[in-house]
């Protein structure tokens, strides 16, 4: 699933099912044990091309009683006053506002080459994933993954396909010489993914992160409506914010959430921070456009940070994505990760050719 900034230290009462009534957790008191994350919770978000990738984990087929939560109601980025929209992302704060929307047109022109730019020379990589954990009012929990990255190249669309694999299967892709095509590579790393993402006990919440850029893909923005919101200096950058909301009547394959036996589209709106000089992203959030109650989920937010990356072997430094703060509130339930990414390199799998029958 993907999620943003985390809530301002908020602490949150649970309800629970007591003797066939519902009782409030006082927020005071912490759970004797580890809370786990709700169980077959994920979201699979859409591909450079407008297709989704494939999901995390399948649905399962038991039956689960939810109990119901007051939904968080969002304002419409693309619609609302910049004071509303500055209460609602607080990084807004010291946006200058745009006076008209006559840069936009251009502006989105620009980002729409860069991203495709971007997904045509992106080659094989591989990063290390830590992934930290932190339950309401409990130890936080760190993890490692190897995190790949492929392009896709189908006719003129490009797509960039995203894996997580334990270090030891990491290893074996890169040392083994048991793939004999691409096609074999990707089912076979997809099946090792799927493995992480649906092994018992704690998993991690999303993945997508490095293309999440795909709603100023240029094929996506009929899909959309932009609004121009100003400068503002972040992080040290001065940049130009857009804000995006997906058009729900338009999109193609949009990203699916499953909570239990239960899946549902979701679709999504956020800002972008983009470069001036260059026109790539520094910087984007995420936020649900409206809770989707038919699966429990009130919030999935994700504040992304992209950072210059230098390749060995690749000429110009990469914008890949360095950390990513997730926070979602689903059945009731609050949960933070955070992903950092480092160690970037070429990903060479060995391959021999095997003549077919």
């Amino acid at each position: 699933m993907k999620i943003n900034v985390p809530i301002d230290d908020a602490r949150f009462g649970e309800p629970e099912v007591r003797d066939g009534k519902i009782a409030m957790t006082p927020v005071g008191a912490a759970p004797k044990t580890r809370p786990e994350p709700p169980a077959s919770a994920t979201a699979t978000l859409p591909a450079a091309d407008g297709a989704p990738s494939k999901p995390t984990q399948p649905e399962s087929t038991e039956s689960h009683n939810v109990v119901g939560v007051v939904e968080v109601n969002f304002p419409n980025f693309a619609h609302c006053s910049i004071e509303e929209l500055q209460q609602t992302v607080l990084e807004l704060k010291g946006l200058r506002p745009s006076a008209d929307q006559e840069k936009l047109p251009s502006l989105l022109e620009k980002v729409g080459a860069r991203m495709l730019d971007l997904a045509r020379n992106t080659p094989n990589l591989i990063s290390r994933e830590t992934v930290i954990d932190s339950p309401q009012q409990a130890e936080a929990t760190k993890r490692a993954y190897d995190y790949l990255i492929l392009p896709h190249i189908d006719g003129t669309m490009v797509r960039l396909d995203e894996f997580r694999l334990d270090l030891k299967s990491g290893d074996k892709f890169e040392s083994d010489e048991a793939l004999t095509t691409e096609s074999s590579l990707r089912d076979s790393l997809q099946r090792a993914s799927n493995e992480i993402n649906t092994s018992k006990g704690y998993r991690p919440l999303t993945q997508g992160f490095a293309t999440s850029w795909v709603h100023f893909y240029p094929f996506n923005q009929t899909r959309a409506t932009y609004r121009y919101l100003g400068e503002q200096k972040r992080d040290g950058h001065h940049t130009l914010v857009l804000a995006f909301v997906e058009k729900p009547e338009l999109a193609l394959l949009p990203a699916v959430f499953r909570y239990h036996d239960k899946t549902a589209p979701m679709f999504m709106q956020g800002i972008a921070w983009v470069d001036p000089s260059d026109f790539r992203i520094l910087r984007l959030r995420t936020d649900l456009l409206s809770p989707v109650p038919e699966v429990s989920l009130q919030r999935l937010t994700a504040d992304i940070q992209f950072g210059l990356t230098r390749i060995e072997q690749v000429a110009s430094p990469l914008p890949l994505p360095r950390e990513v703060a997730i926070t979602a509130v689903v059945g009731g339930s609050t949960m933070r990760e955070v992903h950092e990414y480092s160690g970037y390199r070429l990903f060479r799998a060995r391959s021999k050719v095997v003549p077919l029958p």
